[in-house]
């Protein structure tokens, strides 16, 4: 009467021995298999772990992202995951939530504040849990007279909350207010100033704040601008108190409208810019203008031909190619490969909410930046929506901070990564348009990877934010080799891109140095955080020298969940001591503490050692993470790596980092530029094979030789 009791599924052993009281004996043996059966589903989510049957989660939002896992008789998560049905409805019955899954995740989208039950099942089994949709405000908005105002008069201001899906709030709010010019009443009252300006007025309650502007009438142009012609333009457009985009535009067409830029007008166009607190203009507006006006080191190359900055004497040809430059985005940067080409994309610039699922890396190198957007996405929506302007015709402005870039020990013993210690970011501006590259004659070649250019349904803000990046890097902002090419963004590090973004230092923290609770703090905090993993052999489905978005930790099994910013190919729910042993470093940022974070800190000498190994680090996060494009339409397998960073590569830098004459922006210049060669070479000869027998062996085999880590130390 022998009972036998397993704990896992797998293969089993029995061997039974008889023995008499000789000691003589006789053994036989059984196997046997134990299946997985699934028994039950679990949910889990990024901000609430577990989420257990008939629990309910209160949502301040409008969506939620959940991971759906089957688990089998043991309690263990089954190695073939079942097809999941997941349904949301509203307690009445009456609405339904959208629902949308991608890869591991389920996307949960809700349509107004109700009480909903979310119904997962697979087969016979289910579980089910509640979602209270509760008001959150998420926006303030300033009602405010749209006529003009005249000089003196008063007028009653009045602050509007509007909740998470548009609806007008009253909860919750406590407005305060402030205008650029005139005074305004802690009720909103208003009392415009004597004299004509255009006004800004702000309303805040805890951390949102809204906008409205006013116009003040009666404003006159200043009779300090000599040109006639640009005096009379001038006069017309700033009746209203303000310069717009539209038109700077024309008041920097108007000098070249006879062939040529003369002293006159040139200094008329130099003293409009340089006026912008008199001649009221958006922040973005005047940034643009002083490029065309005062110069700019990307003025050197327009569309691959010299430019040069604007100057007396310049003729029309050269001002409007400046114009189209910086406000039309008409120098594109140069691609990879010379069969990619521009297209004109569809789609819109955000379909919903950013988020990092709307990650897709392609054809570049650019891991470090898919992934901070997609991390910064993912805790502060507003901080991506923020850095884009929409101009209306096709185009968009993007914003990014720049500045002199260094990573230094603070105070309390963090390796702060961004701008270097006493300095902060100034906010800088580049205009894109739709066109983005594509290959095979409509398939999105970099960000978006492989999607149609032509549907309708593309979220283009990636894109379009890793275009905006690489035609930045020509200004010599963003700290790179100063090229307008989707070759020079192709590696970096995730805290100096952060900085670059938002204007705020991550900090940096190394796995075998770092407690666990460290990592979950920050992610428990709202922080957006990346990682890193090391060269080398990797496991649970991780890519060497490549950079993830960190999206939750789950305290039921004490894991961590890791986005891949190819959109695909994600790694397994990993422990920390797992992490430790195949990742280098994490990078958090904390933008709730944006004021803080942009604070003048001053350095903590100390420990130079470890920042020589940091320094090293960032430079060893290069462009060899990028995906194998795919040569053949059928072909689904596109996570081979063209080369893998070598542990030559990152001893090198870290020896040389440690002498006072090495030029490391030079040296890691060069090395750069020899990957991009490397990629150019092998992309010539897999674009080469396209269309012809067996390409997809013979491409595969390129991609291995490429990968080989004793190829590449011998390269170097």
């Amino acid at each position: 009467s022998t009972r036998l009791t397993v704990n896992a599924a797998g293969e089993y052993r029995i061997a039974l021995t008889i023995m008499n009281q000789s000691g003589a004996s006789v053994t036989t043996e059984s196997r046997f298999n134990v299946s997985q059966r699934l028994s039950s589903i679990t949910a889990y989510s990024n901000t609430e772990g577990v989420i257990r049957t008939n629990s309910t989660i209160v949502l301040g939002g409008n969506s939620m992202t959940c991971r759906i896992i089957g688990l089998d008789q043991f309690g263990r998560e089954m190695t073939l995951q079942p097809t999941f049905t997941v349904s949301a409805r509203s307690a009445s019955g009456r609405l339904g939530a959208s629902v949308v899954s991608r890869s591991d995740f389920t996307n949960i989208s809700f349509p107004q504040i109700d009480n909903y039950r979310i119904t997962v099942t697979s087969g016979r089994m289910l579980t089910t849990f509640n979602v209270n949709v509760v008001s959150r405000l998420s926006r303030l908005e300033v009602i405010a007279p749209s006529d003009d105002i005249a000089v003196g008069t008063t007028v009653q201001l009045r602050a509007r909350g509007i909740d998470q899906f548009g609806r007008e709030i009253t909860a919750g709010i406590s407005p305060s207010w402030q205008v650029n010019y005139g005074t305004i009443t802690s009720t909103g009252l208003y009392t415009a100033p004597e004299t004509s300006k255009a006004i800004q007025v702000t309303v805040r309650s805890g951390s949102l704040t809204g906008t409205a502007n006013l116009r003040v009438a009666g404003a006159n142009a200043s009779t300090t601008i000599q040109s006639e012609d640009i005096a009379s333009l001038f006069t017309q457009f700033y009746a209203d108190g303000s310069i717009n985009r539209q038109e700077m535009i024309s008041l920097l067409r108007l000098p070249g409208s006879d062939g040529v830029v003369d002293g006159m007008e040139l200094g008329d166009l130099k003293y409009i810019v340089a006026n912008n607190d008199t001649f009221t203009m958006p922040e973005y507006v005047r940034h643009l203008a002083n490029d065309v006006v005062n110069g700019n080191p990307a003025n050197q190359l327009f569309q691959g031909r010299p430019l040069g900055n604007l100057n007396v004497g310049s003729s029309s040809s050269q001002l409007n190619n400046l114009i189209d430059k910086w406000f039309l985005g008409a120098d594109v940067p140069k691609l990879t490969n010379v069969n990619y080409a521009y297209r004109t994309a569809s789609g819109n610039l955000f379909n919903r909410t950013p988020s990092y699922l709307d990650q897709k890396q392609g054809a570049v190198g650019d891991c470090y930046l898919i992934s901070a957007l997609g991390s910064i996405a993912d805790v502060n929506p507003a901080a991506i929506t923020e850095m884009f302007i929409d101009n209306g015709d096709g185009t968009f402005t993007v914003r990014f901070y720049g500045g002199k870039y260094g990573s230094y020990y603070t105070p309390d013993g963090k390796i702060s990564d961004g701008f270097a210690a006493g300095t902060t970011g100034e906010a800088d501006y580049v205009t894109v348009d739709r066109r983005l590259p594509v290959f095979s004659g409509s398939r999105m070649i970099y960000s978006n990877y492989g999607s149609d250019i032509r549907n309708s349904a593309n979220v283009l803000w990636i894109a379009l934010a890793e275009k905006a990046y690489a035609q930045w890097n020509e200004t010599g902002k963003a700290g790179r080799n100063g090229t307008n090419t989707y070759a020079g963004i192709a590696g970096g590090w995730m805290g100096v891109v952060n900085a670059q973004i938002t204007g705020i230092n991550s900090s940096t923290y190394y796995f075998n140095t770092t407690p666990k609770q460290t990592l979950i703090d920050a992610l428990n905090q709202g922080q957006a955080v990346t990682l890193g993993t090391k060269s080398g052999q990797m496991a649970y489905r991780l890519v060497q020298g490549h950079a993830y978005t960190v999206v939750g930790y789950n305290a039921a099994n004490d894991t961590f969940t890791l986005h891949n910013p190819w959109g695909s190919s994600h790694p397994q729910a990993m422990n920390y001591q797992q992490l430790q042993l195949y990742c280098t470093a994490f990078v958090t940022t904390n933008l709730v503490l944006q004021s803080a974070s942009r604070a003048t800190v001053t350095p903590n000498t100390v420990r130079n050692n470890r920042l020589t190994e940091h320094f090293a680090l960032s430079a060893q996060q290069s462009h060899n993470h990028m995906k194998t494009i795919s040569i053949t339409e059928n072909r689904t397998d596109t996570s081979m790596p063209l080369l893998k960073p070598t542990m030559k590569e990152s001893s090198m830098l870290s020896t040389r980092a440690n002498t006072d004459s090495w030029d490391f922006d030079s040296e890691f210049d060069l090395l750069r530029q020899l990957g991009h060669e490397i990629q150019e070479a092998r992309d010539e000869i897999s674009m080469s094979l396209y269309g012809k027998e067996a390409d997809s062996d013979l491409v595969a085999a390129i991609d291995l030789l490429f990968a080989e880590e004793n190829f590449a130390q011998q390269i170097i």
